[in-house]
């Protein structure tokens, strides 16, 4: 009887030791700390100066709480550390740690002495992400000509970046598409943090927005299906004024705790009668607690004044439209634009 006891205690002793194990394994653990090497650079006094506050950034980001996240006063920008407030914020909101110990990138001149490192390999709160395991994302640190932390924002993917800067052609181009591109990822990054402020900015004051929905027709549907004048299915589109597409927004904002928005499909068309206009398509997948949706974007920018950008259109609809039998997508083409 005692051997039966004691065989018992053993097992038991054994399965509580296993399963100890298997979660100490599983456990995702993170680096306590980060060193940035840079390949490629300004020169080699700048170089080491980015080398240093990133590594202490990325290091910050694995040891500290978001809740009171800080950085040393020489890494915060003079103008109100609006970098380190983007960045906790994309803390509190994504629960991003970084995931390597070592990182390698160039630092790459965006414009009036605006340098940014990408690359940097972090992983989002899966938790927050309604516990899905596409959780790598990349991450963009932006420095002025002192090493300070002037933004944050996810990266798009690599490969989708590069595509984009291929069809550049003249120098002239590749700076603006290497703009536009900046700004989409600022952009999308805003709605990651919640920041309702920046997004505001974003948008003109009598900007057209536009939400398509494809009606249904079974018996079920209370509405009446209607054609609409772009295509030959059946769609209701839906325009806001800014300040209604805010307030839902701030709703949106209130009811999630948590919002990932990735940007797929990256496509830039520039204006034929107005060359700092531009048309860029995108495929927008949109996550949240309360909903989650895949869809076609659409955003007309005005680059009149390159450090104030303006969103003149923003469309966004489920499914490609169907023209003369064909799947098409809202683009610039389709709006008469007076300046």
């Amino acid at each position: 009887m005692n051997r039966l006891k004691n065989l018992v205690r053993l097992i038991f002793v054994s399965l509580l030791l296993i399963s100890v194990l298997y979660v100490n394994s599983s456990a995702q653990t993170y680096p306590k700390n980060v060193q940035v090497v840079v390949k490629k650079g300004v020169d080699k006094d700048y170089n080491r100066l980015i080398e240093q506050n990133a590594s202490v950034i990325l290091t910050q980001i694995n040891q500290q709480s978001p809740q009171v996240f800080d950085l040393p006063q020489s890494i915060k920008d003079d103008e109100g550390s609006y970098g380190l407030k983007e960045l906790k914020e994309l803390l509190i909101n994504t629960g991003i740690k970084v995931s390597k110990d070592i990182f390698e990138t160039d630092i790459l001149i965006q414009r009036d002495n605006l340098f940014e490192i990408r690359g940097i390999e972090v992983e989002i709160d899966s938790s927050k992400n309604e516990g899905r395991t596409d959780n790598d994302r990349e991450l963009v640190l932006i420095f002025n000509k002192f090493g300070q932390l002037l933004s944050v924002r996810f990266a798009l993917e690599k490969t989708r970046y590069q595509k984009v800067m291929r069809y550049s052609v003249d120098l002239k181009d590749e700076l603006r598409r290497k703009q536009i591109l900046a700004y989409v990822e600022q952009f999308r990054t805003a709605y990651n943090r919640k920041d309702l402020e920046y997004i505001e900015q974003q948008f003109s004051d009598k900007a057209l927005i536009i939400t398509g929905v494809k009606l249904q027709t079974g018996k079920n549907d209370v509405r009446q299906a209607k054609k609409s004048e772009i295509g030959e299915e059946n769609y209701e589109y839906l325009t806001q004024t800014k300040k209604e597409y805010l307030q839902r927004l701030k709703n949106i904002f209130s009811a999630n705790s948590f919002i990932d928005i990735k940007f797929e499909g990256v496509k830039i068309n520039q204006h034929h009668d107005y060359p700092e206009v531009y048309g860029v398509n995108l495929y927008q997948v949109w996550n949240s607690q309360r909903y989650n949706d895949t869809g076609y974007l659409f955003l007309m920018i005005d680059y009149e004044d390159e450090n104030r950008p303006e969103i003149y259109v923003r469309a966004w609809h489920e499914k490609p439209i169907m023209v003369r039998g064909s799947g098409t997508v809202i683009d610039m083409s389709m709006f008469d634009l007076v300046k």
